[in-house]
């Protein structure tokens, strides 16, 4: 997946969504190969796929993404809740962004089962509890990608504002929590 995202990345987009004698484009095929990687229900492949699946949608006209939503977005959803799996959660974080960017208002039909499933995963006590690298954490990412979203359908958030209002309260407490702690230990011993 990683040499089709190579591949994919410095493709035209023309050629990208132009049609073949089947009617099928270059993205369809991709896409339809991506799918089937995350059917093996293998993680560092799930992994691949979905930069790759990254580099499609970056590369699709505004909204070109949309008709690869109906199969896609329940695996999206599913990989946003693998909280367990890190790194796979992290890239379904930030692919979901760029479907919100890429969707814009079209994003909004999607937004149930995504907002669900990211405040689902923020909810998790154990998530971000063991790491020790700040650029493997999961809930700031999700916090930015709920903004991804907001800026994408627009009015559309009004129904789930209360959820994130909530979610984002929650954050800033345990960011001033973290911030007293650190506050209170230095790194000095007193001995």
């Amino acid at each position: 997946c990683s040499a089709l995202e190579v591949c994919i990345r410095q493709m035209p987009a023309d050629m990208l969504v132009a049609a073949d004698a089947n009617g099928m484009s270059m993205a369809d095929k991709f896409m339809h190969l991506f799918l089937q990687v995350f059917s093996s229900q293998n993680t560092t492949a799930a992994q691949e796929a979905l930069l790759a699946v990254g580099a499609v949608v970056n590369a699709l006209p505004e909204g070109g993404f949309d008709r690869y939503m109906a199969p896609f977005g329940p695996m999206l959803v599913t990989f946003l809740a693998a909280a367990q799996e890190t790194s796979l959660c992290l890239l379904a974080i930030t692919t979901t962004s760029d479907i919100a960017r890429q969707l814009e208002g079209k994003m909004v039909q999607y937004a149930d089962p995504v907002s669900q499933a990211l405040l689902q995963t923020l909810a998790l006590p154990d998530v971000d509890t063991q790491l020790s690298q700040v650029h493997d954490y999961i809930k700031p990412a999700i916090f930015s990608c709920i903004g991804d979203i907001a800026m994408a359908i627009g009015a559309g958030m009004d129904k789930h504002m209360q959820f994130w209002f909530a979610a984002l309260q929650e954050g800033c407490k345990a960011a001033v929590e973290l911030s007293k702690e650190l506050a209170g230990n230095d790194g000095y011993d007193e001995d």
